[in-house]
């Protein structure tokens, strides 16, 4: 994007998702992580806010993409949330999803202990 003329863009018209750069992601590798349920109840919490009702009306009135799932707009809120509480977005809603499962605490904790190896080994 270095080189794109931004200028031409109608941002304040528009809804985004947000994408990072690879050395940034490696910096964002380096917050805190979802390990637990206490950090998903954390950013429940947050993602309860009335500021993230902006982002939700920011998005409904000006997405252009068709998103039955509203996967861009979930991916917004919760990198935001999570950046907000100081925690890693990387990997942070599959953590979040695996830790709201119904598997047991065990299998929990293992699986998301190989994801972030997994993450780690690139």
């Amino acid at each position: 994007m270095t080189n794109y003329n931004t200028d031409t863009i109608q941002s304040k018209n528009n809804f985004g998702m947000n994408l990072y750069s690879l050395s940034y992601m490696q910096e964002l590798l380096k917050l805190k992580r979802i390990k637990i349920k206490k950090d998903v109840d954390e950013i429940n919490n947050e993602l309860n806010h009335p500021k993230y009702l902006i982002i939700t009306e920011n998005f409904i009135k000006h997405n252009r993409i068709l998103d039955p799932y509203a996967s861009i707009l979930t991916a917004t809120l919760i990198n935001t949330a999570c950046l907000n509480l100081g925690y890693s977005p990387i990997g942070a809603s599959f953590s979040m999803s695996v830790l709201n499962s119904d598997r047991e605490q065990k299998e929990k904790e293992k699986i998301i202990k190989e994801f972030y190896k997994l993450i780690d080994s690139k």
